[in-house]
């Protein structure tokens, strides 16, 4: 609209109501520091003429008035001041026009005119924060006030009111960006209306809602003072677009890497090259509004407050053109389900080309950014089209929201998996940098409506200072999905976006458009200058700090993740092993410090991708049939008492005990199955075998149980042995045995083989030879010949005495696997009992362990070493030996022994020249490997067989 005539002007005379009037105005003090009276009554501020702004004049357009004061500092110290406007009341309606400007010679300058802030209740205005005037010196400073004269009707502020009064006050320092925004808005309005737009000028006005039922601030409609500079563009910054031709929709404007790749696309035929940025340009951006967290969400908008390349590029939502509402997630998952599709474990399209963007300019400043802000990627179903569903119409929330007719806008992010922030404290923690894109909700609570083309003057989201298209003419997007679809052409799905005159619309998910970040300034960062206009920009304190990102990739746990670090810092991640890791380190490739669950990379000064590895609880190497078993059997328990027997069903469950012996002389762990357990069967060498224990050498101890599982003559079915043909000398309890027994040291010279021993290593040689390769020669066998505590030795046949193993028995109930006299601990590597083959037998210590009580049987239920896979005894009628010791009474050895089905699970003892069945035991070294199996009867373990053996 054209100016009115100066001469209407001058007759309608706008009357100015004065607030105040003073001469002199002392500093007003706050707070009581050290020495503040004295401070307070030597710092005067001394007018020309009045303090007022204005003094009962008229004012017209061209108007201005300089007020004129000196500030003297008569202290001893330096003083820290505001400029201020007291009790201001401004309510004339003109943007732009009534502004000022202070100078001085010594003091504080501006280089430009800021806007006097619009208030219609009386409010303290800072003007200027923090100024220094040293001790002992004065201040002169001019402040002009001026009312512009521009080419639009103003007639709107006649009548209007004006008043206030210069002061100092004492400076608590420059405050921060929150408070300064809050301060310099003072009128405060709601809405409750969204079904049109809002394109109402205004200016020092915010809008009240709130965000999980915290109140937040907002800008809407043509708002004249969101304006903010932060950042600058690290790069030179041109696309390509091409465009379709004139008329034809069925494609979008495109960004293409070249022009030749643009003129060689036949579905565009009008390709251009826009440039958007500099290296060194600012960047601008418009505040959205506050956050939960106290922060300011900026959405970018060019380089200048004129710019219409306010976009960082061009991008689809996703561009992945499989039929599938998935992909409106910024970030995804897997198909299937609206569960699977938002685990977020890939970046949509969009998100790489946004965090491209950011890691190269703005990545610095990430100092000054919150990490907690949310950004609503909202995929809650529609109540109107609540099914998920692959290929046809379904709806998501915000369509109830902001399609229908009484459309109700939300800052609230319901589901968490949608809540995408850096920090996983407020939100899913996905976030590699902090920055996504504006909400359609954000949008609507701006002014704009649901495919409704704005009016001239555009609400502000969508325009420049120059009320011109932010992006021209093309369509920019918004975080916010709207539907799944049927269409190959959109992609299965669409997202609300920007479009025409600032219409809410849904382009498909596989159409390029406009890409416009969101950053949130965090809250606390310092205000440095201006007031929010285009022309006068917010600032803040924020240098650049050279920032990293750290990747972190955790095997064997979860803690997996990125995080920026500013230079010189340290990266810090929470980790946590799997089940069945420990908090440990295997491999580390960035050498940090694990402490509890914080992994610790110190003196961050480049980008680093690093890895590590949680170490196993798993004892045994990556492979091998130990650590298979191991891993099968999750649950761990130390028995602590055996004087009863124990058949409790106990798959999947390893018991913990300790040996040490002649090559292992320090306790080991080793593992052992108990009870009725059924899943520790091997197939190896041909035959079937139990598993009984783990040795302190790490092998893998196995008791044959015959040619098939469910078999009644699991003992070597060639022959049943005596232990010792011979049985008239202690001597022959020994699985080898001295020439002489005179003393108990002589019945152990272990020069001669028992009976038992060689029928068993008849055996091996027939059908073991070629398995030795995998079988351990330093697992010990206990033929345990020390006695009871309190006995003699003797060859008398009047009479008694016992082995230490009956003493374990039947009164201490102690088994153990620990064998430290050289002389009974059987193995091929041990030169005072030294087996040809490694191959024994079971001990009574084994046998408590695995359940057994001497001279008790079983009765409704057993445990493993009685049974076959039917359930039933293993080796049907038949007792079997064990190699331990029991007696020597009247003339007799006794040696123990396990009985059959007439006793189920018997053990005692019989004198050493009966016929019994003969068990062996040998024991997998501890790197072999398993070639498959989880242990059970129908599928046990089997090796994998090599040329090492390992």
């Amino acid at each position: 609209m054209k100016k009115i005539d100066l001469g209407v002007i001058v007759t309608t005379l706008i009357i100015v109501t004065i607030s105040c009037s003073l001469a002199f105005f002392a500093a007003r003090i706050v707070g009581n520091p050290k020495d503040i009276n004295l401070v307070a009554k030597n710092v005067a501020i001394t007018f020309t003429d009045t303090s007022n702004i204005a003094t009962n004049e008229t004012i017209s357009p061209g108007w201005n008035n300089v007020k004129t004061f000196t500030i003297t500092n008569n202290s001893k110290e330096d003083f820290n001041y505001n400029i201020l406007l007291k009790g201001l009341v401004n309510t004339f309606e003109s943007i732009n026009t009534l502004q000022y400007k202070i100078t001085s010679d010594t003091g504080y300058n501006m280089d430009n005119y800021l806007n006097v802030i619009k208030t219609e209740t009386s409010k303290d205005v800072v003007l200027a924060y923090d100024v220094v005037i040293p001790k002992g010196s004065k201040q002169t400073y001019q402040v002009e006030f001026k009312y512009i004269s521009i080419e639009e009707d103003q007639s709107s502020d006649m009548g209007k009111k004006l008043g206030g009064t210069l002061a100092i006050e004492a400076s608590t320092g420059k405050p921060k960006i929150y408070d300064k925004l809050l301060a310099d808005n003072p009128t405060i309005k709601t809405r409750t209306d969204f079904s049109t737009t809002l394109t109402e000028t205004n200016v020092n006005t915010l809008y009240k809602t709130t965000e999980d039922n915290t109140d937040v601030y907002y800008f809407a409609g043509d708002a004249k003072n969101n304006w903010v500079k932060f950042g600058t563009w690290q790069e030179d910054k041109t696309i390509v677009v091409g465009y379709p031709p004139d008329g034809e929709d069925s494609y979008f404007p495109k960004e293409f890497n070249t022009m030749l790749d643009c003129t060689s696309d036949s579905a565009y035929t009008n390709c251009e090259e826009i440039p958007l940025a500099k290296k060194g340009d600012s960047m601008y951006w418009r505040i959205i509004r506050t956050n939960k967290d106290g922060s300011i969400r900026m959405l970018y908008s060019g380089t200048s407050a004129e710019s219409q390349t306010g976009f960082i590029g061009m991008s689809a939502l996703n561009d992945n053109k499989t039929l599938d509402p998935l992909y409106v997630g910024y970030m995804y998952g897997t198909s299937g389900s609206l569960e699977n599709n938002r685990t977020n474990e890939n970046s949509s399209t969009i998100k790489n080309y946004i965090d491209n963007w950011y890691s190269k300019n703005l990545v610095n400043y990430t100092k000054y950014l919150s990490t907690t802000a949310i950004y609503c990627n909202d995929r809650t179903l529609s109540v109107s089209y609540p099914n998920y569903v692959i290929g046809e119409w379904m709806g998501f929330a915000a369509s109830d929201r902001l399609t229908k007719t009484n459309k109700s806008p939300s800052y609230n992010c319901i589901a968490t998996e949608d809540k995408f922030t850096v920090s996983n404290t407020t939100g899913n923690g996905k976030l590699t940098y902090p920055v996504a894109l504006m909400t359609a909700d954000e949008i609507s609570y701006a002014g704009g409506v649901w495919y409704t083309k704005g009016k001239y003057t555009f609400y502000w989201a969508y325009t420049n200072a120059l009320n011109k298209g932010i992006v021209n003419s093309l369509i920019w997007q918004t975080l916010t999905p709207i539907q799944g679809d049927p269409y190959n052409l959109t992609g299965g799905g669409s997202e609300m976006a920007v479009g025409t005159e600032g219409r809410l619309g849904n382009p498909g998910r596989v159409d390029q458009t406009a890409v416009r970040p969101v950053i949130s300034l965090k809250g606390s960062v310092v205000y440095k200058s201006g007031d929010g206009s285009a022309y006068s920009p917010y600032e803040v304190v924020a240098e650049p700090i050279n920032t990293y990102i750290v990747s972190l990739s955790v095997n064997n746990g979860s803690g997996t993740g990125t995080v920026l670090v500013e230079e010189g810092k340290d990266a810090t991640f929470t980790v946590t092993p799997s089940d069945g890791y420990k908090a440990e380190l295997e491999t580390d490739t960035c050498g940090g410090t694990l402490s509890g669950n914080t992994y610790t990379i110190s003196n961050i000064t480049s980008g680093k991708t690093c890895s590590i590895t949680f170490k196993s609880d798993n004892p045994f190497s990556s492979g091998t049939l130990a650590a298979k078993i191991y891993t099968d059997n999750p649950t761990r328990v130390t028995r602590e008492t055996f004087d009863t027997t124990f058949t409790s069903n106990t798959t999947g469950t390893l018991f913990t005990a300790t040996e040490k012996n002649v090559h292992n002389t320090t306790d080991t762990t080793v593992y052992y199955y108990a009870g009725n357990t059924t899943n520790n069967w091997v197939k190896f060498a041909g035959f079937y075998w139990r598993i009984i224990r783990t040795n302190s050498d790490g092998s893998i101890r196995l008791l044959y149980s015959g040619t098939a599982t469910d078999t009644t003559n699991g003992y070597l079915s060639t022959t049943t042995s005596a232990f010792n043909s011979t049985y008239n000398s202690p001597k022959y309890v020994g699985y080898m045995y001295g020439n002489y027994d005179s003393s108990l040291s002589n019945a152990r010279t272990n020069t001669n083989n028992s009976t038992i021993k060689n029928a068993i290593d008849y055996w091996y040689s027939i059908n073991m030879t070629s398995y030795t390769k995998y079988l351990s020669t330093t697992a010990v066998y206990c033929n345990d010949r020390n006695l009871r505590s309190g006995d003699t030795y003797t060859t008398s046949t009047s009479s008694t005495f016992y082995y230490a193993p009956y003493a374990k028995v039947y009164s201490s109930y102690a088994p153990t696997y620990d064998c430290t006299e050289a002389i009974d601990a059987f193995s091929v590597d041990n030169t005072s009992a030294k087996l040809t083959y490694p191959i024994a037998l079971m001990t009574a210590d084994e046998i408590m362990y695995a359940g057994g009580k001497g001279n008790n049987a079983f009765t409704s239920s057993y445990a493993w070493y009685y049974l076959n896979s039917a359930n039933g005894s293993i080796t049907g009628s038949t007792y079997w030996w064990l190699m331990s010791p029991y007696r020597w009474i009247s003339g007799y050895a006794h040696v123990f022994i396990v009985a059959a089905s007439d006793n189920p699970g018997w053990f005692g003892s019989s004198y050493t020249g009966y016929d019994y069945g003969v068990r062996p035991v040998v024991s997998l070294k501890s790197c072999v490997k398993t070639s498959g199996g989880d242990g059970s009867a129908s599928n046990p373990y089997t090796i994998e067989e090599t040329t090492s053996g390992c």
